[in-house]
């Protein structure tokens, strides 16, 4: 895509933001902390593709406004309608949550799975006298999430949203009740 990925120091102190896309659409700018850590490499990845999904989404808002540094951009965002901007923000998590995390890929994980969803569900079934499914399907999402995380390359939260966006446990029959 030949996009720049520009790390920049303390701009997640400085401003409260992780990364933005320059208006000219060719730099990444991401904060050195987490670009550079380890331990925040699967946030990383999210960030590049939310910051992607911005670019393919929403070029022409981009293109529309001129900012040279992060100034003129934290001016923009504040300036931005609270609904335009959660619009904005939705938008670019979901293409990146679909984009890291395909949908026929993790439908194709969790039916391997599928055994030892159901044996879980019927553990906790009995565990807590099945009157509280959603509790159980949340657990159930939460396990799942730390267990596919590391084959997506993501944090287990973009998993147990994906689960529930695509509806995953629905449409292979999977029950909680």
């Amino acid at each position: 895509m030949k996009i720049e990925i520009r790390p920049e120091f303390g701009l997640l102190e400085e401003s409260k933001v992780e990364s933005f896309l320059s208006n000219d659409l060719k730099t990444i700018v991401i904060d050195s902390g987490r670009y550079f850590e380890k331990a925040h490499e699967k946030r990383t990845k999210f960030t590049l593709a939310h910051e992607i999904g911005h670019l393919v989404l929403h070029s022409n808002v981009y293109g529309s406004i001129k900012f040279s540094e992060f100034n003129d951009f934290r001016d923009f965002r504040l300036n931005l309608n609270e609904d335009d901007l959660d619009w904005f923000e939705i938008q670019a998590d979901e293409f990146a949550g679909r984009l890291l995390v395909p949908r026929e890929r993790l439908l194709d994980e969790v039916l391997k799975l599928k055994e030892q969803i159901e044996n879980l569900i019927n553990k906790l079934n009995q565990e807590n006298d099945n009157d509280e499914p959603e509790l159980i399907e949340t657990h159930v999402k939460t396990a799942l999430g730390r267990k596919l995380s590391d084959k997506f390359g993501v944090n287990s939260k973009v998993i147990e949203i994906r689960l529930k966006r695509e509806e995953i446990f629905q449409e292979i029959g999977i029950n909680f009740d």
